[in-house]
């Protein structure tokens, strides 16, 4: 389960919960302006999909690089079928993500800062202080044809093209801060500064002395804490 969705079974029942009431009110098929619709009543024709696979599939989507041709295997799917039910997939669980408090990117209160701090310190005695860590993230993209798009997304250091991002995790799995849609060329400490995550993090560490945990690709001259 985790492998192929990356969530455990209690969080996938969680979502397969909200899931479920929008996959079977609305229809896979969109309107002329690229909009979902409402499911027909009494005319729509059974799915051979259900809930539960059709949010596996976007899952496990989200877990690969971009081929669908595991996927097809794996659900028994043809790739025209593959991709429709990806489309509407995605867009349902988007919906749902939106109006999630818990999923919102947000800096934690100071109470739950420090909680985090007590609970690293106490694993780590070393990493007093420490509330949180970051690293970046490079997504595959497809190389353009257009050779300014193509050098903006290319990274010199490993030969390929990317959409760059960092991100900054809790011990708890949430992202408090983010910078993402960057061009693959962009350092993690430029994203860093760009994306105002170095300023975040600065008024965290005003705030209750919160520290974190970073490699040595992000500048120490300019943000010391």
């Amino acid at each position: 389960m985790i492998t192929l969705t990356g969530l455990d079974l209690e969080t996938f029942e969680w979502l397969r919960s909200k899931f479920e009431v929008l996959y079977n009110t609305l229809s896979p098929f969109v309107d002329a302006d690229g909009k979902i619709v409402e499911k027909a009543v009494g005319r729509d024709r059974p799915r051979l999909m259900s809930a539960a696979d059709c949010l596996a599939l976007n899952l496990a989507w989200t877990r690969m690089r971009g081929s669908s041709m595991a996927l097809s295997m794996i659900f028994g799917m043809t790739g025209s079928s593959v991709s429709m039910y990806l489309r509407f997939g995605r867009r349902l669980v988007i919906r749902i993500l939106t109006k999630e408090p818990d999923a919102a990117i947000k800096i934690p209160s100071i109470d739950k800062i420090c909680k985090y701090q007590a609970s690293i310190a106490a694993k780590h005695p070393s990493l007093e202080g420490v509330w949180c860590t970051m690293d970046g993230l490079k997504l595959y993209l497809e190389q353009s044809g257009d050779a300014t798009i193509q050098n903006m997304f290319y990274n010199g250091w490993t030969h390929d093209h990317y959409v760059s991002a960092v991100f900054v995790f809790c011990p708890d799995g949430t992202i408090p801060i983010a910078a993402y849609n960057m061009p693959g060329c962009f350092h993690d400490s430029t994203i860093a500064e760009s994306g105002k995550i170095y300023e975040k993090l600065g008024n965290v560490y005003e705030m209750v002395s919160g520290k974190r945990t970073v490699d040595s690709a992000f500048s120490k001259k300019t943000n010391p804490f």
